[in-house]
């Protein structure tokens, strides 16, 4: 599910989108069938963590908290690893930088906010974890992940 409530395309837009074009390009994209997107299976490192938002609303003071591996992303969400349980429906923000070429870096937006949809023990310290991309990021009350952290 895609939280969007803007007709505008915002940097969460603008990220996906190459996301997805990039994946594309390499191959990697399969269809479930459940699902309205494209899946693209992927074996990427990320950090999940907390950050403000300036008065443009982009993300800043980034601090992560969880080390993640991505195993699959499509144009409304990502599939994680994570070794640590999380609370559903808090909104955490995901740096995609491993998954940009360093050439791409400095004008693609990195972090991306993510609801988590659900969160799976499938072994000790692993949880698999589903997160859905906030596209608009107004809508995202301050301080969201407060009790994530406490």
């Amino acid at each position: 599910m895609v939280f969007s409530s803007s007709k505008n395309n915002t940097f969460v837009d603008q990220t996906i989108l190459y996301l997805m074009q990039r994946l594309e390009r390499e191959g990697r994209a399969h269809h479930l069938s459940q699902r309205v997107d494209h899946r693209h299976n992927v074996h990427a490192p990320a950090k999940l963590g907390i950050a403000d938002r300036d008065p443009n609303n982009l993300p800043v003071d980034f601090k992560p908290l969880y080390h993640a591996w991505i195993t699959d992303i499509s144009s409304s969400g990502v599939g994680m690893l994570l070794e640590h349980d999380l609370p559903h429906n808090v909104i955490m923000w995901l740096n995609l930088g491993s998954m940009i070429p360093e050439e791409h870096r400095p004008e693609q937006q990195q972090l991306l906010p993510i609801r988590i949809a659900y969160c799976m023990k499938l072994l000790p310290h692993t949880y698999r974890v589903g997160g859905a991309f906030v596209k608009d990021i107004s809508s995202i009350p301050d301080k969201a992940w407060q009790h994530v952290i406490r």
